[in-house]
């Protein structure tokens, strides 16, 4: 049986949401995975040869007991006009979406931190949209989604979306009126350089949409092309 999805991309001008798209996903094909998520049996090592890496152990009791990495995100805070509660929110959901760059985003100088953690979490939301294969009744309509995500997403303050997306992921798209608003405070030049690298993967991944990539891409040309838009593109912003 196929999941039925409500899509709602949702504009509020005052405290009310108001759909302004609905789609029926039951067209949606589960099987048509990009790469080969569930395909291709993965390396598992069992967690007593795990301990046997005694090196890797310690480093791990280091930094989650000992010296434990702090983020520099308070420090952060006093240059942006946002409410901390949104800022919290970011935060918060940057490590529940991001299996690696958590850790070091809050690492990064005060400076740059809130701007890259934003950055990071836009990205994050268009891949949400480009990944699900079921949401969305036609590829039209999820080329249409991406394609406007960043005149949507990035201007509209009440923008939001229900019915895409699982677990963290889906939160992060139903929230996204709290990221905007931290968006916002950001200084122009990084609000222009994230619309920007944002705009440029849209495009990118909307080419590919109506490919099937169940068995991967045709070619290395190509499959170059597919990693430079969806994973490529984004190297540009922090640098």
């Amino acid at each position: 049986l196929k999941k039925t999805h409500i899509i709602q991309a949702n504009t509020m001008p005052d405290t009310t949401m108001t759909p302004t798209t609905k789609a029926n996903g039951a067209n949606g094909d589960a099987t048509k995975k990009q790469g080969a998520y569930g395909k291709i049996k993965t390396h598992k090592e069992p967690k007593l040869q795990q301990l046997l890496h005694v090196d890797e152990v310690l480093s791990a009791i280091s930094f989650l007991y000992i010296k434990p990495l702090k983020s520099n995100l308070s420090a952060a805070t006093s240059k942006l006009s946002c409410s901390p509660s949104d800022l919290a929110f970011c935060d918060e959901i940057l490590g529940k979406v991001s299996r690696s760059f958590a850790a070091v985003i809050r690492q990064l100088p005060p400076s740059l931190l809130a701007d890259v953690l934003i950055f990071y979490l836009v990205l994050r939301a268009l891949d949400t949209i480009e990944d699900d294969m079921t949401a969305f009744a036609t590829n039209e309509e999820k080329v249409s989604h991406l394609l406007k995500f960043t005149e949507t997403a990035l201007t509209d303050k009440n923008w939001s979306m229900e019915g895409v997306g699982e677990g963290d992921e889906a939160t992060l798209l139903q929230q996204f009126p709290k990221c905007h608003a931290v968006y916002q405070s950001l200084p122009e030049g990084s609000r222009v350089v994230i619309g920007d690298i944002t705009r440029r993967m849209a495009e990118g991944m909307a080419e590919f949409v109506g490919k099937d990539l169940g068995q991967g891409t045709t070619d290395l040309a190509e499959y170059n092309r597919y990693c430079h838009f969806v994973a490529g593109v984004g190297g540009g912003g922090p640098s």
